[in-house]
């Protein structure tokens, strides 16, 4: 014959087992919480490199049909092409790229997002122009990207 407490739990179980579950969600939502941070990150390193990689092509391919250069300050260029003229300017989260024509034609712009980078424009030697952009510091790889091109010829 059975006894009458093993007919059914008690509240000492119900209250444990609340208790282990209850760990067991909050472990589980704090891995889904490190994951999607960690693919934020990911994702927003992986948008910076191709924003950088496409301003590297159209920059190399501007300053090979350059004729002349004017660094108005270290974040500010200007670019004297074939009827044409194309400023590149930082603005904070955008590097912009506007083309001038002299023919009154609109304006082109193009921009490249680069948030919360360090952008500087230099003449390091009088045919060459070097950019510089020092990554987001709240990415995990805080690297420094340099973009060097000869002004009016191939590198």
């Amino acid at each position: 014959m059975r006894s009458p407490r093993s007919r059914g739990t008690s509240l000492v179980e119900v209250l444990v087992l609340m208790a282990v579950g209850g760990v067991i969600v909050m472990v589980a939502i704090k891995l889904l919480h490190q994951s999607q941070s960690t693919a934020r990150r990911a994702q927003a390193s992986l948008d910076l490199q191709q924003s950088i990689q496409r301003l590297d092509s159209q920059l190399r391919e501007d300053l090979r049909i350059a004729k002349a250069v004017d660094i108005k300050n270290p974040q500010t260029f200007t670019l004297e092409v074939p009827d044409a003229s194309i400023q590149y300017a930082s603005d904070g989260k955008f590097f912009v790229r506007s083309e001038t024509f002299d023919d009154a034609s609109p304006k082109r712009q193009e921009g490249f997002a680069l948030p919360d980078c360090e952008i500087t424009i230099q003449r390091p030697t009088d045919g060459r122009v070097l950019l510089t952009v020092k990554a987001n510091q709240q990415l995990p790889t805080s690297e420094t990207y340099q973009i060097e091109q000869a002004i009016g010829r191939p590198q």
